[in-house]
């Protein structure tokens, strides 16, 4: 085992390698196996490649599975007959041997129960061992930590293997533990348990050697070990070998204890190596396997002469601790051992589950096969398998069958039975763990993944519903059945839906978006936050799971959306800088916020609202490389004119000068313009900008070519006076400007003007080339100028980057071209140069000013329809026409564009067209589905529906109000994507000022009663209160609704009822006098409470009440009732027979105080915790034993399985028959190892228990039970708290019996005989814990209040006055719903026991105890888990008992008591 991380980088859990080897020489197997195990840890340790990993376990397995082949019939182990001689001898035991001798002792205290017994049921040291066992929970696993005796670990297992086979049973499982380069090895002995394996980890601080232990080594045991330590074993060699065939011998002691079948169990010898923690288990343990022949180490001499495992069990076997051991059976004789088992099994669980096992269990149990083995166990009707139906006798406690097989089970078909039985129990147990049933091995798994994600609450329970199903002492296995099944659909659609959201996430985080990357941290954390109660209440065992399953179901359907949108090419589509810039989501999730359900909505939003600008439209997409940067045409032309420039200048020799240095630096400019505009990336955002700087960088690049070109054609006249090369050089420039219409007039007039010149030189041929020049230069110039005459405007400030932008420049471009080429035309024919530029300059600026305010009022329109305003709203600001004067002013300069600019306009226009139609619609549905699919790209048509809703009269009654709660998160939804803040902000004012408007209109339409308080609920998400409702009848009502929430609060008191009533009235006068002068409801609830108010200012009026018909009253007229001051105090009072050695006293006396609770109910609790006496009297009058004893466990003697102090006991009759209840000989039972040790510190020592004692150790069912018989109940935390304000809490809790320094002294005193190796209990053995307590603070560590009253357990229970002990001496169980029990028409304990299994979450303990550790606080009601209660209870929890005013749940008394019956109704003003 070391250190490891798996392909998701977690180092939570370690590599693990280990070697099951079978049928080898163990020698050889730990010669061979440990170094491989090192090489494969050493090979994976060097790989991170999971192949790597599988082919190097397949190849150590090849080798070993080829080099440990073991001749037939070679033992596994042998151990020889001086093998403890040479351990004797070894260094760490040299000198006195004392170290061997501890080992040995604990050895025979601690693992009796698997030691090897010979003749005379004596041990290899010769003695009896003390409490021979026959209890299964008995055979519990031990741990001692050893000398290492060794250098190598493979020596060190070897040595201590062959001392535990020579010391016990040949069956008992055993686990060697070495760590390597330590000086100690671990033994644990028996099937381990995890707790166990903390010695892996564990120093010898932690867990010192037992050879260091100074124990108190009786002469006698230490003669007898030396004599074992100096001379060989009395058998010799041990062989162990593998038989094959079947065993042919008995089977030893510990398998018949265990219920082992000869057939069914094989020995399996495992061996593994842990690495990081530096050690090395090696496991010698029985495991079964269908099919296999039978295997077993049978220990013989040299000679294969059967030694200890030949020999008859020993007598010692199926005795009951304290118990005389009768002689081992003869032949013919019965063996009362697979009897005794059985009844075991079913006295720890077996029993329960079938007792539990109805048609409805049977029925769930048959659905799930992996119940079959427990079906096989329970349901066979033809032949029974419980010991009650084998024995022949009606179903009753199990500790006399024990003891006293009927001659039934001393059958031949008994034992046959028993057989049978005890096998089917053992295989239902067998399945009842994650390795026999697959959906516990499902639920297991499930829990670890739990943990992996955060969900903590999820994991405990999961884990706690896989051990629960563990059967074991006391468990209710039933129950933790019935959790296990109600989970397991719920955990597969949990896993099913986790599964779909990993694969959701994948897919969101692919995109590399902040926001949906947190989506799986979102999920998770939806599992984390679930409680119980989210979903199905408390009572419903898997409701916790159903809240986390319903959280995913959303969580997946909202991923699922996201997903959709990815990959069906939205996010594709969107400009991602822009959004993450830009949307609400990524700004909520940049700031902190924490991701929530709202941010992924408005992600799918807003996301719409940023699409990625169309590519096509970049004007860059053409530019060229340009050495180094990229430009456009012109850029480039220029370019290659400055190179054409510069070697022009550099052939003829001629000096650079100023324009020159111009020209240079210009084009330097506009290189490193264009370089800084290609690295800026295409948005919509940035297109304007680009698109602009591109243009002027074109146009100034066009200017710069011309330049050059005329100053090139300058240095040729210059330089080149001959006509023809000039003639030339004009006609290779063919394109003087960017218009088609002007370049084709320069082409015209150029050659005009070259033909006049030609001609004008005669048949010579040799023009003027200076005149050709001149006049060709003006020429230019003047088609130039007509150029600049109309210059293209740049667009808008939001113009350039909408979609419809690209078209009107290109209208632009179209129209500037008209008029070029009219310009260009009369130019042509001879028109005045100058004429013609002011022509052209007027009629382009017309056109082009019509383009611009075309494109300004398109891009206004759409920045108003973004902000959201209607057709008759102005921009934000407040200012300039409407949404309608815009769009008409759009649509009249549309009259005169082209088709293709009416085209890109059509969806804006649309638009318009879309809130112009929502004005005119009233179809309520229609307008309602415009609000809810609200969208970010368009947001004035769900304002504009939502708007038009309230002008025709929405909502009109309860139906639309809730509709107008969900079209509300629609409209805020929009409001929010909003990118003004000061739009924003006006948006979110109006939408708050409509909210009582609409819901006034909604609510003034109601006429129930129902309707108008699930109206009324809608003020809070509404975000109003009654202050801002201006309907008096509803200001009215919403008041009222406010008393009934505050008067339901958690906490209020008559005091605090009073202070909200006395609001309410004066509140209710002074806002609505006019509607309770009208409404007769209102008026009534208004002077009800008025009287109310006065009445708490008056003296009281005792009711009058025949307290002989309350609640021991009500069983009948054997009691009698003293009333004492009108009724404060009731005593009841009947006369009992003694019967029996403990009578109790000839009458019965049950002294009660009236409370009254804040809720203004009335209730009698009895002044003092249910005293053994007080409880022995209602037995005898009311009970019934057997029925007692179906809900507490039976035992007799020794075999009392109760920890802590116990007031009462079982007591039986001469044949062994539990009869009933008498107090305790010793307030605790009887441990063995103490023997003559006190179990108290001297001056601590608490006597005996009495009658006087108050009643505990004592189930909730049954507490329910007793408190029936005399017509009562559990009382609820509500009355307890009411009777410790009135008279508890005036104690000082120093004068209370709480834990304090008496128990701390007995804590030291245990500690200190623990020291010695004796086991006392720890004075808080068997208390109450609250349900979920990781308290450590137990045993050892366990603190206490610092003050000192001298009492160490419990002081009597009954006082003469007050309410005795309502905190401290023993805690109290409370019910919190006495209605669960009032239809009880007997005590019948199935219904009692089904009753509170059904309402266990409304079961609590409180008060504190003698014993309670001081951190629980005793006036807070704690939670209790009731499988821990059942059959047992606690020490330290006792029984009070109440009844209610009324007999039931109480009347209605005080302000609070009053305020609460009369609003139970409540009379809302109504529309009728």
């Amino acid at each position: 085992m070391w250190s490891s991380s798996d392909g998701k980088g977690r180092t939570k859990y370690p590599m693990i390698v280990c070697v099951q080897v079978r049928g080898v020489p163990l020698p050889t197997a730990l010669d061979r196996v440990l170094p491989e195990l090192e090489a494969v840890q050493r090979s994976c340790e060097a790989t991170t490649s999971a192949d790597d990993v599988r082919s190097i376990l397949a190849a150590a397995r090849d080798r070993l599975r080829a080099s440990l082949a073991a001749p037939p019939g070679e033992p596994e182990v042998v151990v020889p007959a001086d093998a403890i001689k040479r351990l004797a001898d070894e260094p760490e035991f040299a000198g006195s041997g004392e170290g061997l001798l501890r080992v040995l002792y604990q050895v025979e205290r601690e693992m009796s129960g698997f030691l090897s017994i010979g003749p005379g049921g004596k041990s290899r040291i010769g003695t009896v061992p003390a409490g021979s066992k026959t209890r299964i929970g008995d055979l519990r696993p031990q741990q001692i930590r050893v000398p290492a005796c060794g250098r190598e670990p493979g020596e060190v297992a070897l040595r201590w293997i062959r001392f535990l086979l020579a010391m016990l049973d040949p069956v008992a499982p055993m686990v060697v533990i070495v760590p390597i380069g330590e000086a100690w090895a671990d033994l644990i002995v028996g099937e381990p348990v995890g707790s166990q394996f903390f010695c892996i980890r564990a120093t010898p601080k932690s867990i010192p050697l037992t050879s260091d232990i100074p124990y108190t080594l009786d002469p006698a045991f230490v003669a007898s070990a030396r004599r074992l330590l100096e001379s060989p074993l009395d058998d010799g060699d041990i062989v162990v070998r593998r038989p094959s065939g079947h065993m042919a011998a008995p089977l030893g002691n510990v398998a018949a204890k265990l219920g082992w079948s000869r057939q069914a169990k094989l020995l399996g010898l495992g061996i593994g190596a842990a690495v990081l923690l530096g050690v090395l288990a090696v496991t010698l343990r029985p495991s079964s396997q269908q099919g296999s022949p039978a295997e077993t180490r049978t220990p013989v001499r040299r000679t294969e002469r059967p030694a200890h495992a030949a020999r008859p069990p020993s007598p010692s076997q199926g005795t009951t601790a304290g118990t005389a051991a009768p002689a081992a059976p003869g032949e013919g004789e019965f063996d009362d051992r697979p009897w005794r088992a059985l009844c075991e099994e079913y006295q720890q669980w077996a029993g329960q589950l079938l007792r539990k096992l109805d048609e409805s269990r049977r029925a769930r149990y048959a659905a799930d096969p992996g119940l079959a083995p427990v079906l096989a166990c329970f349901g066979d009707a033809r032949e029974p398998a419980d010991p009650w139906s084998i024995a022949g006798v009606a179903r009753g406690p199990i500790s006399h069958l024990v003891r006293n097989p009927p001659d039934a089970v001393r059958s031949a078909e008994g034992v046959r039975r028993t057989a049978q039985a005890l096998e089917r129990v053992l295989a239902a147990k067998r399945a009842l763990s994650p390795d026999g049933w697959r959906r516990l091995a499902d639920l297991q798994l499930a829990g670890h993944a739990f943990r992996e994600r955060g969900w903590i609450a999820a994991h405990e329970q999961v884990t706690a519903a896989v051990k629960g199903v563990s059967p074991e002492a006391g468990a209710d296995v039933a129950a933790a059945i019935d959790t296990v099944l109600a989970l397991g659909d719920v955990v597969e659609s949990v896993q099913r839906r986790w599964g779909a959201i990993e694969a959701i996430a994948q897919t969101l985080s692919e995109t590399g978006d902040p926001v949906l990357a947190a989506y799986r941290g979102w999920a998770a954390g939806l599992g984390a936050a679930a409680r119980v109660g989210g979903a199905g209440g408390a009572e419903d065992p898997a409701s916790l799971l159903r809240e986390i399953d319903r959280r995913l179901a959303e969580a997946q359907s909202l991923g699922e959306e996201l997903a959709a949108f990815v990959r069906s090419g939205g996010w594709a589509s969107l400009d991602h800088a822009a959004f993450q810039r830009g949307s609400r989501s990524h700004q909520s999730l940049a700031s902190g916020r924490s991701p929530d359900a709202a941010m992924f909505r408005n992600w799918l939003f807003e996301a719409p609202s940023y699409p990625a600008p169309d590519m096509s439209a970049d004007p860059r997409r053409g530019w060229q490389e340009l050495g180094g940067t990229r430009g456009p045409e012109e850029l480039a032309a220029a370019t290659r004119g400055v190179e054409e420039l510069r070697a022009y200048l550099a052939r003829r020799g001629a000096s650079v000068q100023e324009q020159d240095e111009e020209i240079f630096a210009l084009l330097d400019e506009l290189r490193a313009r264009a370089a800084e505009l290609s690295a800026r990336r295409w948005s919509a955002a940035e297109r304007g900008e680009i698109e602009a700087q591109a243009a002027r960088l074109t146009d100034r690049a066009a200017e710069l070519t011309r330049a050059v070109n005329r100053r090139i054609a300058h240095l040729r006249n210059q330089f080149e006076q001959s006509f023809a090369d000039t003639v030339a050089r004009l006609r290779r420039r063919d394109e003087i400007t960017s218009s088609a219409a002007l370049n084709e007039a320069w082409r015209t007039l150029r050659d005009a003007l070259i033909d006049e010149q030609t001609a004008a030189s005669g048949s010579g041929g040799g023009g003027d080339a200076a005149v050709l020049v001149e006049r060709a230069t003006a020429l230019e110039e003047s088609i130039d100028a007509l150029d600049r005459a109309a210059p293209m405007p740049e667009l808008p400030a939001g113009a350039a980057a909408a979609p419809w932008g690209s078209a009107i420049k290109a209208e632009m471009a179209r129209q500037r071209e008209s008029v070029l080429t009219d310009a260009a035309a009369r130019l042509v024919q001879g028109a005045d140069a100058d004429d013609v530029a002011r022509g052209l300059a007027s009629s382009h600026r017309v056109a082009q000013e019509r383009l611009v305010a075309l494109a300004s009022d398109a891009a206004a329109l759409e920045g108003m329809l973004g902000a959201g305003c209607g057709l008759r709203e102005r921009a934000p600001a407040g200012e300039g026409p409407t949404v309608a004067d815009v769009a008409a002013r759009m649509e009249s300069s549309l009259a005169h564009a082209s088709d293709g600019l009416r085209t890109a306009l059509a969806p804006l226009r649309d638009r318009v067209g879309r809130l112009r139609s929502i004005g005119e619609s009233s179809d309520r549905a229609d307008l309602a589905a415009m609000v809810r699919g609200a969208r970010a790209d368009a947001p004035e048509q769900a304002l504009a529906a939502w708007r038009r809703l309230g002008e025709i009269g929405w909502p009109a009654g309860l139906d639309e109000l809730e509709q107008e709660l969900a079209l509300r998160e629609s409209v805020e939804r929009v409001v929010g994507a909003v990118r003004d803040p000061d739009r924003r902000d006006a948006l979110a004012a109006e939408l708050a000022a409509e909210a009582a408007v609409r819901f006034e209109r909604g609510a003034a339409a109601i006429g129930d009663v129902a309707q108008m308080d699930a109206a009324l609920a809608m003020l809070e998400p509404l975000s109003l209160t009654s202050d801002d409702l201006r309907n008096p009848a509803l200001r009215l009502n919403a008041l009222i609704r406010g008393l009934r929430r505050d008067l339901s609060r958690q906490g209020i008191d008559e005091a605090g009822a009073r202070e909200v009533v006395s609001a309410f009235v004066t509140r209710a006068a002074r806002d609505a006098a006019a509607v309770l002068s009208a409404d007769e409801g209102a008026a009534r609830l208004v002077a009800r409470l008025e009287e109310a108010l006065a009445a708490a200012d008056a003296p009281p009026q005792q009711p009058q009440v025949d307290f002989s018909t309350l609640g021991p009253g009500a069983t009948g007229n054997a009691w009698r009732v003293e009333v004492i001051d009108g009724g404060a105090e009731l005593v009841y009072r009947r006369s009992v027979d003694r019967g029996g050695r403990n009578g109790g006293g000839s009458e019965l006396e049950l002294r009660f105080v009236r409370v009254a609770t804040s809720d203004g109910a009335g209730a009698y609790l009895l002044a003092n915790e249910l005293s053994l006496g007080q409880f022995l009297g209602i037995m005898r009058t009311a009970g019934d034993w057997e029925d007692f004893s179906t809900l507490v466990l039976t035992f007799i003697g020794s075999t009392d399985p109760r920890r802590g102090p116990r007031v009462w006991e079982w007591e039986e009759n001469s044949r062994g028959l539990v009869l009933a209840v008498r107090p305790a000989t010793a307030w605790l039972r009887e441990v063995r190892t103490m023997e003559s040790t006190p179990a108290y510190l001297a001056g601590l020592n608490p006597g005996v228990p009495t009658l006087d004692h108050p009643l505990q150790q004592i189930p909730p069912d049954a507490a329910v039970y007793v408190a029936a018989l005399v017509g009562c109940r559990l009382p609820t935390s509500a009355e307890w708290l009411a009777a410790y304000e009135a008279e508890g809490r005036a104690v000082p809790m120093d004068r209370r019996n709480l834990r304090d320094a008496a128990w701390k002294r007995q804590q030291a005193y245990v500690e200190e005989v623990r020291r010695s190796g004796k086991l006392p209990q720890w004075p808080d053995d068997g208390i109450f814990w609250p349900a979920g307590s990781r308290s450590e603070r137990r045993g050892l560590t366990a603190e206490s209040h610092p003050w000192d009253d001298g009492t160490l357990w419990f002081e009597p229970a009954i006082a003469p006055t007050g309410v005795n002990h309502l905190v401290g001496n023993v805690a109290e169980y409370v019910f919190e719903d006495p209605s669960v029990f009032a239809g009880l028409a007997s005590p019948e304990p199935a219904a009692i026991r089904d009753l509170l299994e059904a309402n266990a979450s409304k079961l609590r303990v409180i008060g504190g105890s003698a014993l309670s550790a001081p951190e629980i606080p005793v006036d807070e009601p704690q939670a209790l888990d009731l499988d821990t209660a059942i059959d047992l209870g606690f020490a330290d929890v006792g029984v009070r008992i109440a009844f209610s005013v009324d007999g039931n749940a109480g009347a209605p008394v005080g302000v609070l008591g009053t305020a609460r019956a009369l609003l139970r109704s409540p009379p809302y003003v109504l529309n009728r």
